[in-house]
């Protein structure tokens, strides 16, 4: 038993429970960044990955229910460079999502300037699109046991974030079926049943996106926010800065694009997207 709190949402009551472990990390500074800022702990550091639960209560209440209960694994957004806990713009989608009988997580990862330090090959000031998949995969092993210690099944999961969240669950569960991405082995120690996006992006070299990421190369934007976005294309994507030009960055988002991913035998997907949001051809 942990401490939670009771929402009532849509009739129903949810509990909440906060800050639960799914990892021990002993890479990450011991003041400072960790995976959000000591400030958003109250002061309070944390040395882990993390995570909550938002459960209705009458959803809960039989081992038989329990043992149908879908799972839904959440990822906040934030252009996966923003010190945001897991909750951030979600609370109440998560909660009525429980509210419907679903058993709800989101989760912490590391993000890119989360000041993450070591890495077998190099010692980096920036957390990358691997690491933060690296995470996904570690929060699926730890359901592995979790879940039935719990009575709840292993094959009704469905991961899904907003945005960069987005981004990261598309990847991870197109990834599965034949692993595609660079710099990563995941182990997908579970299948993922479904995936969900909300404005998560699938192409990252065409488009808005890309427009923004690269305007660096083509003097789209002021110097300075330029800088700025190229140096996040490099820390994503662990790229010496001194050898990137537009064609290079390119080439590099594009492995690290969703879409590149999908496969006949990929996991179905509910991508969200805004009425003025454009498509780009894979």
């Amino acid at each position: 038993e942990c401490p939670f709190r009771v929402d009532t949402v849509l009739g129903t009551q949810v509990r909440v429970y906060r800050d639960l472990a799914y990892s021990t990390r002993d890479d990450l500074p011991t003041e400072g960044k960790g995976y959000v800022s000591k400030a958003r702990w109250g002061g309070r550091h944390r040395s882990g990955t993390y995570f909550d639960v938002y459960v209705a209560d009458e959803s809960f209440a039989s081992a038989e229910m329990r043992a149908k209960m879908p799972v839904f694994v959440y990822m906040h957004g934030g252009t996966w460079s923003q010190s945001f806990d897991k909750d951030w713009y979600c609370i109440e989608l998560l909660r009525r999502i429980a509210a419907k009988g679903y058993f709800v997580i989101t989760m912490n990862y590391q993000l890119q300037n989360d000041a993450v330090l070591g890495g077998a090959k190099t010692k980096r000031a920036n957390a990358t699109f691997a690491d933060m998949l690296a995470d996904v995969d570690t929060m699926v092993t730890f359901l592995k046991t979790a879940l039935p210690a719990a009575g709840l099944p292993t094959d009704k999961i469905v991961i899904g974030g907003d945005s960069a969240g987005g981004h990261l669950a598309m990847c991870y569960a197109w990834d599965q079926d034949k692993p595609g991405l660079p710099d990563v082995k995941l182990r997908h120690d579970l299948r993922i049943s479904c995936v969900m996006s909300s404005v998560g992006p699938t192409v990252l070299s065409q488009g808005m996106l890309a427009t923004i990421l690269l305007s660096r190369f083509g003097g789209l934007i002021p110097i300075p926010q330029a800088q700025a976005m190229r140096r996040l294309v490099c820390w994503l994507t662990d790229t010496d800065m001194a050898r990137m030009d537009s064609a290079t960055a390119k080439a590099i988002l594009r492995k690290w694009e969703p879409i590149t991913l999908v496969k006949p035998s990929s996991c179905p997907a509910i991508l969200a997207y805004a009425c003025t949001d454009a498509t780009a051809s894979a």
